[in-house]
């Protein structure tokens, strides 16, 4: 049980990731343990999942590198003579972020997961939480643009 719960964790900090759940399967979970996973049937579609997981990690450095330092820059001029446009910047550089993972996500793992039969997450007050502290974040984002548009027009 011990190695369960240490695999659980390791999961946590590293996504994605494979686990080998309590009846001895292999189960890939794409988003970490906290959302569904796939059984992985053979060790041919772990070799490939393995390969994806390499592309996709090239890939989201590469989008980082690109969306990083435009937002490090937005984030610095926001309270700055052009802070309106630098607030509108930042936001379509999270959109762009946002989309390009999962565009990247569906590229690299789409057709090799398509197939694979889900099982249950791991851990759902994990989930939970993590869901909760997304909401959180997107709410104060949004306040704060609402807030900003408001000081526009006033």
């Amino acid at each position: 049980m011990d190695r369960w719960l240490d695999a659980k964790l390791n999961a946590a900090l590293s996504r994605p990731i494979f686990i080998a759940d309590k009846d001895g399967r292999i189960v890939f979970y794409l988003n970490g343990p906290c959302f569904s996973g796939y059984v992985v049937p053979t060790s041919q579609i772990k070799i490939s999942l393995l390969d994806a997981i390499d592309r996709f990690k090239g890939m989201e450095l590469e989008l980082a590198q690109f969306t990083v330092p435009i937002a490090v820059v937005c984030i610095w001029s926001l309270t700055g003579k052009y802070g309106s446009f630098a607030l509108t910047v930042l936001t379509i550089v999270f959109v762009v972020q946002v989309a390009g993972r999962a565009l990247q996500k569906h590229l690299c793992f789409g057709e090799l997961i398509r197939e694979l039969d889900r099982v249950r997450p791991l851990d759902y007050p994990a989930r939970w939480l993590n869901l909760t502290l997304l909401a959180l974040i997107v709410v104060t984002y949004c306040s704060y643009v609402i807030g900003r548009i408001v000081a526009a027009f006033s």
